[in-house]
């Protein structure tokens, strides 16, 4: 899955003639989603996406229900992966309070660079 990092006014072209812009929220924590996007192009939350292929699948919509357990399965993956990001980095954290390893930081860095 591709990871970017966006500045203020960036944003990500899509095809031709989609652009998403994002806006931090200093108040929340939580991100603006802008999207341009064709009057024809279907865009939902992945939340109502879900939520409708579940009723599609219920209604015996053999389509939807194949698509509903793709969905669900990387959910379940995106799910499991931010879980072990938080445990590696309380780890790290943990490791750090007890002094088994040194948190660098720029200032850190610089304070070694000059001692060299």
């Amino acid at each position: 899955m591709p990871t970017f990092t966006l500045k203020e006014g960036d944003y990500l072209l899509i095809g031709d003639d989609v652009r998403v812009y994002f806006k931090d929220r200093a108040d929340r924590d939580s991100l603006q989603v802008g999207i341009e996007a064709p009057q024809n192009q279907l865009v939902l939350r992945s939340k109502l996406y879900v939520q409708h292929l579940a009723i599609l699948a219920a209604n015996g919509d053999e389509q939807a229900k194949a698509r509903y357990q793709v969905v669900k399965k990387g959910q379940e993956k995106i799910w499991r992966d931010n879980i072990q990001r938080r445990a590696r980095r309380d780890e790290q954290e943990r490791r750090i309070a007890m002094g088994e390893i040194k948190s660098y930081n720029l200032e850190t860095i610089s304070e070694e660079a000059k001692q060299c």
